[in-house]
């Protein structure tokens, strides 16, 4: 609605004269003068419910400015009611200390539009106020108009969001100190949020001296992690030793722990010879696969730690050491405690601060990096110019990579190698969908040779989880532990954690 017979009097936004309405109902019958009247109550009540549904404060004031009418919403603004304002000068408002600026005595003042800021006492609000004067036909002021926004809520956004961004440079200014950092290392390429967080808890354990077990799958770079460790801490003048633990026969691990004096057994050495902890004296010792130590060398390398000191084989002086301990495994220790295959005492000892290192597929950002690292070393290696297509980064990106880094840098080395063309397309990994999980599909197109690795590693693999060490597992399928240990090795590298169907 929000019309009535008194709207054709309205014209130009032009104010009708008294005359003017006179001649329009001076003919009327009683009967279409009251019809008037109640659809001009109609439509004034209509106005009035819209007006209070506005978010906004509506303030009417008269010709010199006294309140005549205000809606809900400036009420609640203000904290000032009708009643209270009504036939209140502008003036007053201020003196009386309800506003501390009146946009409607400037209107006043100056006859024209002005928007200013005025802060509300009763209600501590900050708002943003616009008004405008209504003029008649001699230009003389019959109302002025207010509409007063509420500003508290949206300065608190601003200064939240001023915090925000605050907070982001800083955030930002820190990324840009790890990244600055891991462009000094030739082996870290980490952009993902997930990585670099991983590379905070890194540093933040570099500077003390605290054991670290470094957990997560095959290939996901747990020794590139440990010698970040190694570098950036007080030990970085030192030499950082690995052993892999996977990889070394059972008679053999004390001697290569802990060395042995001259003609400690048959075949030593007349010099005797140094074990890995003695060389890692003043560094550190990067102990991988430390799931793989048997039980016996686990009960001796307890005593090293705590006692800080080794005792060569065939030897009776104590040698003291002082070594950082970095221990690595892609095991269950917790689950092998409780199997009694692991020694607790030694688990607390090398777990002290325990740090997972994410599959590949849990930072999906460091792909293409690494890709383009990758790709750079590889033609700076062969002497090539060879970039990847947009599609095979995009079947880079979209691939799991149960495999991890290591998977994905034999990929790519391979599809450097492989392709005819500088330009690298998606066709030279289409095997990448064919990962252990698709083997069975094409064992028909498969070589002899390989058909058999994978049989062999099938059984390995359940030998392996069946007994949990490597020495058992060994015996229950006719091998030499060390032949065992290293042909594990070698097929888990090349077809992953899980064991390919046959």
């Amino acid at each position: 609605m929000l019309d009535t017979p008194l709207d054709s009097l309205f014209h130009d936004n032009v104010n009708p004269s008294f005359e003017e309405v006179a001649a329009v109902f001076a003919g009327l019958p009683r009967e279409d003068l009251l019809k008037c009247l109640y659809e001009s109550l109609l439509t004034y009540h209509e106005w009035k419910y819209v007006i209070d549904q506005s978010n906004d404060g509506i303030y009417i004031g008269n010709e010199v400015g006294h309140g005549v009418y205000v809606n809900d919403a400036y009420k609640t603004i203000s904290g000032l009611s009708q009643e209270e304002i009504r036939d209140l000068p502008p003036e007053e408002l201020v003196n009386q200390h309800y506003i501390d600026k009146s946009c409607i005595l400037l209107v006043k003042q100056t006859r024209r539009a002005m928007t200013i800021e005025s802060y509300f006492y009763r209600t501590g609000k900050q708002c943003l106020v616009t008004c405008k004067p209504v003029f008649d036909n001699d230009g003389n002021i019959t109302l002025m108009i207010g509409c007063i926004r509420d500003m508290t809520e949206i300065n608190s956004l601003r200064e939240e969001n001023a915090k925000d961004k605050t907070l982001i440079t800083r955030y930002e200014d820190e990324i840009a100190q790890l990244k600055k950092q891991l462009l000094s290392s030739d082996n870290l390429v980490l952009e993902d949020p997930n990585s670099l967080e991983l590379l905070r808890s890194a540093q933040k354990i570099a500077n003390v001296d605290s054991s670290v077990m470094l957990t997560g799958e095959t290939g996901v770079g747990k020794e590139v992690i440990a010698k970040y460790i190694h570098n950036n801490s007080p030990r970085s003048g030192g030499p950082f030793i690995k052993l892999n633990c996977s990889t070394i026969a059972e008679n053999l691990f004390e001697s290569e722990l802990f060395g042995y004096e001259r003609g400690a057994f048959t075949g030593a050495k007349q010099e005797g010879k140094q074990g890995l902890f003695e060389a890692a004296n003043n560094g550190t010792i990067f102990l991988d696969e430390i799931g793989e130590l048997p039980l016996n060398m686990q009960a001796k390398l307890l005593r090293v730690l705590q006692e800080r000191e080794i005792t060569r084989v065939g030897g009776t002086k104590p040698f003291k050491i002082n070594v950082r301990v970095i221990s690595a495994t892609n095991r269950d220790l917790r689950q092998m405690v409780n199997e009694k295959l692991f020694r607790i005492d030694l688990y607390y000892r090398l777990n002290v601060v325990p740090i997972y290192v994410p599959p590949l597929r849990e930072r999906p950002g460091d792909i293409l990096p690494m890709v383009e690292h990758f790709r750079m070393e590889i033609n700076q290696k062969y002497g090539y110019q060879k970039t990847f297509s947009p599609k095979a980064l995009r079947t880079i990106q979209q691939y799991s990579w149960p495999g991890n880094v290591r998977e994905l840098r034999n990929m790519v080395e391979r599809a450097m190698i492989i392709s005819e063309e500088d330009e690298i397309g998606a066709r030279e990994f289409d095997s990448i969908q064919l990962h252990p999980s698709s083997i069975s599909a094409e064992a028909g197109q498969i070589n002899l040779d390989e058909r058999l690795k994978r049989i062999e590693y099938h059984h390995m693999r359940r030998a392996y989880q069946k007994y949990g060490n490597m020495k058992d597992a060994a015996q229950s399928v006719g091998m030499k532990r060390s032949t065992f240990a290293g042909k594990f090795k070698q097929y888990q590298e090349k077809y992953g954690d899980t064991s390919p169907d046959i």
